[in-house]
């Protein structure tokens, strides 16, 4: 599958929020998008399992996984995941 340049810079950092509000960030992804015709598109964030695993495995995980994305004017934001929406690939750990 082809993915644009402009699509594979755009990194997201991939974290959790500790019990006293602090974020941290252990991994980062991308996001990768699929046009379809009904909807305009389908857009993901693609990462390696063992970040989702790892962050769902940690005692006090609150079932979110934020994700820190840089915008275009230098600013960031950060936006909450419930951690079962997330997708594993069926035949790869």
């Amino acid at each position: 599958m082809y993915i644009p340049d402009e699509i594979r810079k755009c990194v997201v950092f991939i974290g959790y929020r500790l019990p006293d509000g602090e974020m941290k960030f252990s991994g980062t992804g991308f996001f990768a998008s699929r046009r379809v015709a009904e909807v305009g598109a389908w857009t993901h964030v693609v990462t390696a399992s063992h970040v989702i695993r790892g962050i769902s495995a940690l005692d006090n995980f609150d079932g979110k996984i934020l994700l820190r994305i840089n915008l275009a004017d230098g600013g960031a934001e950060t936006v909450e995941v419930d951690a079962a929406r997330w997708l594993f690939h069926p035949e790869e750990p």
